[in-house]
């Protein structure tokens, strides 16, 4: 056997290697969900969808992004810490899936199909499941379906296709945080907190992602708590109503209109462009109308033509430069920030406050998942000075991962911020300063930035005298 060995060492040698190296990598991904050298970032400016053979690679890449279609493996660096931790709770934001859009056509238009165009045993499976259980009897979610059964766009509800980019990313968490780090035991239901806005589209995200995350999924073990404001406040440490939240809302959209009338030859586009959608000219503004097309385009549907007048790419083209351009002279300035900072200082204390009392010992819950809009992650991120105008894609979410090492002390606690699978721990001002070796941030940094560096920068002491001293301002 020795001298077989020997003499074809040349053919049996590379082929131990290849092998070996398949193994590991088929470990690392049933582990962790991708290879270790999947790549995170960048784009491939080479793909073009069939409905886009005029737009440029700048174009494509933004749509892309933001639908954020199901079907590649869904990657990040969620939990990839060394194994000298230990995880110990997670804070989970995200928007809800892809859904029809915000606004409705002047006359009735022929349905379209907002399906997946691909076969997914997930989202079978969990149709399946969908249609076996029972609602609950009462309350704010009891009128919503688990699963809508049509599979056509219907404005402002999630697609079949919303519903698979949450499934897939709580099968994505589950590896990380489940399997890996032991996250959560099978008496979950004491360890997991739910919020959702009162909206089908985010009630019903939550779901898709908690069936696939939790072990041993049963709806009837959740609880899910509505909360009116698409901020996801609750009033339970500070009051919701902040009157110069509205104010600086209003001096934003103002800049944004004005912005936008000044580029007058975008401005003739979209009101003609209005009526090519059949929609009416009152939503003729950059936001609504690229809803209106991301309404197509996610679908991998031909944009529509009115009375033989089509939607052009060159059009769609500038509007997305503009958009663009436009979400970086928004987070520029100093009102869009000051709004986002005053808007969701409440939700940002409420973590504050949990993380606070996991480390005291004063509190079991491990996950705590916030379903929410674009309107919720976007300001959350320019409230941490980490946004790039950029509207958040379908499906995206925000996560802050809270680790211990060595003792039980407050001390040895440490945090990861995340979003959309990317480490931003080191983009946070009150973390670039303190990161230890292993780019954690202590937990005293967050705090300290919640108690005193937000209502700083506010110019205030308190929360209620920052919505006094902008409102007045």
């Amino acid at each position: 056997m020795r001298k077989l060995l020997l003499r074809y060492r040349a053919v049996v040698l590379p082929l131990i290697c290849v092998w070996t190296l398949t193994v590991l990598t088929l470990a690392w991904y049933l582990l962790y969900g991708e290879p270790r050298s999947a790549d995170t970032s960048g784009t491939d400016t080479s793909y073009k969808p069939t409905w886009a053979p005029a737009l440029n690679n700048a174009s494509v890449t933004a749509i892309r992004d933001y639908c954020n279609l199901p079907g590649a493996p869904v990657r990040g660096k969620e939990g990839l810490v060394p194994s000298t931790y230990q995880l110990q709770t997670v804070h989970l934001m995200i928007r809800h899936g892809d859904r029809g859009s915000m606004q409705r056509a002047k006359t009735q238009a022929p349905p379209m199909l907002c399906d997946v165009d691909f076969d997914s045993d997930l989202l079978q499976r969990y149709k399946r499941y969908a249609s076996t259980v029972a609602q609950p009897s009462s309350g704010t979610f009891a009128v919503f379906p688990v699963v809508r059964q049509s599979r056509y766009c219907v404005p402002e509800k999630l697609t079949h296709v919303g519903v698979l980019q949450h499934l897939s990313n709580g099968d994505f968490l589950r590896r990380r945080y489940v399997k890996k780090w032991k996250l959560l035991g099978e008496d979950w239901q004491k360890q997991i907190v739910i919020k959702s806005t009162v909206y089908e589209r985010t009630y019903q995200s939550a779901l898709a992602l908690l069936y696939s995350f939790l072990p041993g999924f049963e709806i009837t073990k959740v609880s899910v708590t509505p909360v009116a404001s698409t901020a996801l406040c609750t009033g339970e440490h500070v009051s919701c109503a902040c009157w110069a939240v509205t104010a600086l809302k209003e001096r934003y959209m103002k800049d944004n209109t004005e912005r936008t009338r000044t580029r007058k030859k975008l401005a003739a586009e979209l009101l003609e462009h209005a009526d090519r959608m059949n929609i009416s000219e009152r939503f003729a503004r950059p936001h609504s109308m690229l809803d209106q097309y991301m309404r197509y385009l996610c679908h991998n549907h031909p944009l529509p033509c009115n009375n033989g007048h089509c939607v052009d790419a060159e059009h769609l083209n500038r509007l997305i430069k503009f958009y663009k351009w436009n979400g970086k002279q928004l987070v520029a300035g100093k009102t869009y920030r000051r709004y986002s900072t005053l808007r969701m200082y409440p939700l940002l204390l409420e973590v504050a406050y949990r993380i606070g009392n996991y480390t005291k010992g004063h509190s079991k819950e491990k996950f705590i998942l916030y379903s929410g809009h674009d309107v919720t992650l976007g300001p959350l991120l320019a409230m941490l000075d980490i946004y790039d105008g950029t509207i958040p894609p379908y499906a995206s979410r925000f996560v802050i991962e809270l680790y211990s090492r060595d003792g039980a002390t407050v001390a040895d606690h440490f945090l990861r911020f995340l979003y959309n699978g990317a480490d931003l721990t080191a983009d946070l001002q009150f973390c670039r300063e303190r990161l230890n070796a292993d780019g954690l941030c202590p937990v005293a940094g967050f705090h300290d930035y919640v108690s005193h560096g937000a209502l700083e920068y506010l110019g205030a002491k308190s929360y209620e005298k920052a919505c006094e001293i902008i409102r007045d301002a």
